[in-house]
């Protein structure tokens, strides 16, 4: 809570960690969407609508007590990864206040799937949130080729993890082919730099 606090005086702010890259000024068009929470998209690969795994699924999720208990598949196509990341800073404190237990749960925990922007991302009951698709106009994260896929071959207003080994591959050539796009190392930075320390805490 005393991190947003430290920005009570902004509508937005924009959480822009170094390993993200921008590659439109796009930034006021989405401060004036009227989200809550937005960035990037965990998608759901194709592998899970199998009849068997689906089912898989649902009983793993039947038998798990998901109010105590984090699993992977909460996260299916839901928004998503906070390295890039607007977030309306009134939503958030009032977010603050009202899980502050959970917040406290979380906290006990380790593992990814405790990180804090899987906290926000399922937990909070009123927030809004962007559709998968409109998300994936604002960032990509995990398996870009899929999300590019799913973008209909648009780029995002940004990335995030694209120097990741799984990542730079496909964004290599993207990135040196784009005369537009800048690193949030760059200008972009200092849009968010200084909220980059949120990390991964959610106080």
């Amino acid at each position: 809570r005393e991190f947003y606090e430290m920005f009570r005086d902004c509508r937005y702010i924009l959480i822009c960690q170094t390993d993200a890259w921008i590659f439109r000024d796009e930034l006021e068009q989405w401060c004036n969407a009227g989200y809550d929470y937005v960035a990037a998209p965990w998608p759901k690969r194709k592998i899970y609508d199998r009849p068997i795994v689906k089912q898989w699924l649902w009983l793993r999720r039947k038998l798990c007590d998901t109010s105590r208990r984090i699993i992977r598949q909460q996260g299916f196509n839901k928004v998503g990864n906070g390295g890039l990341s607007l977030r309306r800073v009134e939503a958030f404190i009032e977010g603050c206040d009202e899980y502050a237990d959970l917040i406290e749960e979380f906290k006990r925990h380790s593992g990814t799937l405790y990180n804090e922007d899987w906290f926000w991302s399922i937990i909070p009951e009123r927030m809004i949130y962007p559709t998968l698709e409109v998300a994936l106009r604002f960032s990509f994260d995990i398996r870009p080729e899929m999300c590019y896929q799913l973008a209909h071959h648009r780029l995002p207003f940004g990335c995030h993890g694209w120097c990741k080994r799984r990542h730079i591959g496909f964004w290599q050539p993207i990135i040196e082919g784009n005369d537009l796009a800048y690193s949030a190392t760059g200008a972009a930075a200092s849009a968010g730099e200084a909220a980059a320390s949120a990390g991964n805490s959610i106080r």
